[in-house]
């Protein structure tokens, strides 16, 4: 009889520690899933966090790309201006993409598109003083167009003419002339 108490005993011993052990094990199993979940949810919102400081940082640098594309190529187009003034031929070829050529006959600009090539006389007898800024189109990153106006204000011819300067983005990724029109 004591075999039999005793070895009931130790099936009560066994299966209380194997019990145990399966608590401990279903308890530690809990907690890494809990754990997962908590890291999983920390890593999403560290992400989203990334994403929006991302954002932000994009709108910032696309403003400022659009401030020093403004800035680059107003600066170009007085200086452009100027150089029709004073027939410097030499420094608009320079700053000229391929789709234009300077006439130095004519005191003019070809320029050459796909489909056709027109010519645009020089512009002369404006002084900074006249020009207005209109605006700006900013096509794309490689495309820019500036709107300025001269405006006359001579009694009885009072009025301005609009001029559109367009650009385009050089390989060293400055601005180059890519011709004008007026209206």
């Amino acid at each position: 009889m004591k075999k039999i108490l005793f070895m009931l005993f130790l099936v009560v011993i066994l299966s209380a520690c194997s019990n145990g052990q399966d608590s401990t094990n279903s308890s530690n199993a809990q907690e890494p899933g809990n754990t997962d979940a908590s890291k999983i949810e920390e890593l999403q919102n560290e992400n989203n966090s990334l994403k929006e400081q991302l954002e932000n940082s994009k709108g910032a640098t696309d403003e400022t790309d659009l401030v020093n594309s403004l800035r680059e190529t107003l600066n170009l187009t007085f200086k452009i201006i100027s150089a029709m003034e004073n027939k410097d031929y030499a420094y608009i070829e320079s700053v000229s993409s391929s789709d234009v050529e300077v006439s130095q006959q004519n005191n003019s600009i070809l320029l050459k598109n796909a489909e056709s090539t027109s010519e645009v006389a020089f512009l002369k007898e404006i002084s900074l003083e006249e020009l207005e800024f209109r605006g700006y189109n900013q096509k794309d990153k490689d495309h820019f167009m500036l709107a300025l106006a001269k405006v006359i204000t001579t009694k009885g011819s009072e009025g301005n003419i609009e001029l559109n300067f367009d650009f385009v983005r050089s390989n060293n990724d400055g601005w180059l002339f890519n011709g004008f029109t007026t209206n």
